[in-house]
């Protein structure tokens, strides 16, 4: 039995299936890093805008509110704490650079006060 040799329309027609399949795999793999650097990215905007914004509440609010604003405050994502003490060694922060860049500006130019941040990556499991 002899097969018959596929037509010309059938075999472009499956090397441009092919060709779009192997692009959408490669643009995913290319990609993937990007959407999960986008993500963390919006993260840590949104913790930095949280923590300017309890800054702020803490300065003004009085020193018996402190405990209910920073419960408040915190989540699974990011925690806050007031201590007399530092929990952030001011060595131990340079790796939340572009998160207390975001901080600074959000509390804007009169903020003197010295802010330390710590970030730990997450692993998923």
């Amino acid at each position: 039995m002899k097969t018959r040799p596929w037509r010309l329309r059938t075999q472009i027609s499956l090397l441009v299936l092919g060709v779009i399949v192997v692009a959408q795999a490669v643009s995913l793999w290319f990609f993937v890093d990007e959407r999960t650097l986008a993500v963390q990215a919006a993260i840590g905007a949104e913790a930095a805008g949280r923590a300017a914004n309890v800054a702020q509440l803490i300065e003004g609010a009085p020193p018996e509110l402190h405990p209910q604003i920073i419960r408040a405050a915190t989540s699974p994502l990011i925690r806050f704490n007031l201590t007399e003490e530092p929990e952030v060694v001011h060595t131990d922060h340079d790796a939340g650079g572009a998160v207390e860049a975001r901080v600074r500006a959000l509390l804007g130019d009169d903020y003197s006060r010295d802010i330390r941040i710590e970030i730990h990556v997450s692993r998923s499991p």
